[in-house]
């Protein structure tokens, strides 16, 4: 899971501008894993 928050992070903020539900997914499938 640690992984997975530190490819969240840059990854995040990476698609940020492109979508916001992206990340949420991420966040969200970590969270699971």
């Amino acid at each position: 899971m640690g992984f997975l928050a530190n490819v969240a992070g840059p990854l995040g903020n990476f698609t940020s501008n492109s979508s916001t539900p992206v990340i949420v997914a991420a966040g969200f499938a970590s969270f699971i894993l």
